[in-house]
């Protein structure tokens, strides 16, 4: 899920024609259900755009979102910052959001994406664990 309109409407031109397999949905992630639970989600830039109060009831719903061993491939913003958006995401307070009750972690991929504005994200895979 990408919350920047302009992204989202650049992902629906390329999957009308042809470039990507997917269903893209724009929603409020906070009050959608759906029908049948997902293999994988793609979690960039969602979560350190919504304040940390919030993050609680976002792990919630991407837990529901999957099947049992489903996939969170995820990005982890880091900004060194106390304020946001986007907000700093600490690998610390990452695993303490995606408890290990839950989640499977991956060790972290030597892979970063570095921002112009020497912001960079971690980039790890989660694994829904039941």
């Amino acid at each position: 899920m990408h919350l920047q309109q302009s992204k989202i409407s650049e992902k629906h031109e390329a999957h009308k024609i042809g470039q990507l397999n997917a269903e893209l949905i724009q929603t409020d992630f906070f009050t959608w259900t759906l029908e049948k639970p997902f293999d994988a989600i793609y979690e960039q830039t969602s979560l350190c755009a919504l304040h940390p109060d919030e993050w609680k009831e976002y792990e919630k719903c991407l837990y529901s979102w999957l099947k049992p061993k489903g996939k969170l491939f995820a990005q982890f913003m880091q900004t060194g910052q106390e304020n946001g958006p986007p907000f700093h995401c600490d690998i610390s307070a990452m695993a303490d959001l995606f408890l290990v009750e839950r989640w499977l972690w991956s060790e972290q991929y030597g892979t970063k994406v570095i921002h112009s504005d020497n912001l960079y994200e971690k980039m790890y895979l989660l694994e829904r664990v039941f």
